[in-house]
C-alpha cells in the first residue's frame, strides 16, 4: 500500500470526477522522475527508493482507478462499521433465490437477465456514490449525508463482489 495519500502521490485533486486521462497523465508524469531507469548509475540505495516510489505510485493509481476505491477514500469510509439496509439486505436474499431457482430449472435467459439487473443496480449505487462524493469533495455535505453513504458505499461493494463471485462461478474450470 502507498504509504501517502494516492491523490497526493500522484498530484490529482482531491475529487472524484477524475478521468482515466487525467490519472494516466499524472502517473506517467511522476513515472517520468521515478522510473529505476533513470537511477541505473545511482546507488543501489537510490535505486532501491526509486524502485519503491515506482511501486507507490502504480498502486496508487490502481487505487484511484477503482471507482469504489476512490469514493471511500474521499469519504474516508470504513465498510466494515457501515451496514446496508434491512431493505437491500431482504432485496439480495431475494435475488439469490431468484437466481438458484432459474440455474436449478436451467433458464438460462433468465439467469443472464438476473446478472444484467445486478450490473445495473451496481452502475445506479456507483453513480449516486460519485455525486455524493463530489458533493464531499467540494465541502457540500453533511454528517447525516457521510452517513447514509455508508450504507450506500457497503450496498454498492456487496454487489461488484457479487458479481465477480457470480462471474468466477460461471466460468468452466480446467
Amino acid at each position: 500500500m502507498p504509504a501517502d495519500d494516492p491523490f497526493r502521490l500522484l498530484e490529482l485533486p482531491r475529487r472524484y470526477s477524475l478521468t482515466d486521462g487525467e490519472m494516466s497523465a499524472a502517473l506517467r508524469k511522476a513515472g517520468m522522475a521515478w522510473h529505476p531507469d533513470r537511477f541505473a548509475l545511482a546507488s543501489a540505495e537510490e535505486r532501491d527508493h526509486a524502485e519503491q516510489r515506482m511501486a507507490d505510485l502504480n498502486e496508487a493509481f490502481e487505487q484511484l482507478a477503482d471507482p469504489l476505491h476512490r469514493i471511500a477514500l474521499l469519504l474516508e469510509l470504513d465498510a466494515k462499521n457501515s451496514t446496508a439496509s434491512p431493505a437491500f439486505l431482504m432485496e439480495m436474499m431475494e435475488f439469490r433465490e431468484d437466481l438458484a431457482s432459474a440455474q436449478d430449472a436451467g433458464q438460462n435467459d433468465k439467469v443472464i437477465s438476473l446478472l444484467q439487473q445486478l450490473g445495473e443496480d451496481y452502475q445506479v449505487r456507483l453513480d449516486r456514490l460519485g455525486e455524493a462524493a463530489e458533493s464531499v469533495s467540494q465541502g457540500q455535505s453533511t454528517n447525516a449525508t457521510r452517513e447514509s453513504l455508508g450504507a450506500l458505499f457497503t450496498e454498492a461493494t456487496y454487489l461488484r463482489q457479487s458479481r465477480e463471485e457470480l462471474a468466477r462461478q460461471s466460468r468452466p474450470t480446467p
